[in-house]
């Protein structure tokens, strides 16, 4: 299971479908490599994990803000500017800022 079947997500980052058709890609990569599939497998949850926990955890912390509005040190501003500048890089690269942002 890949995609957004395997890590669905809030609708507020709008990104779900598009975490879903990285890791079609990626799988499709690894796939062409050769490489056995227990490795295969391996290296996709490597190259793909972080980043779509990012837009996992960053659409349910937009949500959670949403449903309570005034929340201290909330500032979905960021966390969405924030998402989006990591979903716009190169799929391997994702920065532990973001994470980090959208811990508080």
């Amino acid at each position: 299971m890949i995609g957004d079947a395997a890590h669905t997500c809030a609708p507020q980052l709008a990104s779900g479908a598009t975490i879903a058709i990285e890791d079609s890609i990626v799988l499709a990569n690894l796939i062409q490599s050769g490489q056995p599939l227990e490795e295969m497998l391996e290296r996709f949850m490597t190259r793909r994990y972080e980043r779509c926990r990012m837009v996992v955890h960053n659409s349910w912390q937009f949500g959670e803000w949403e449903k309570t509005p005034g929340t201290p040190r909330a500032d979905p501003t960021a966390l969405i500017t924030a998402s989006m500048r990591a979903l716009a890089a190169p799929i391997r690269a994702i920065s532990k800022v973001i994470v980090q942002l959208a811990c508080n």
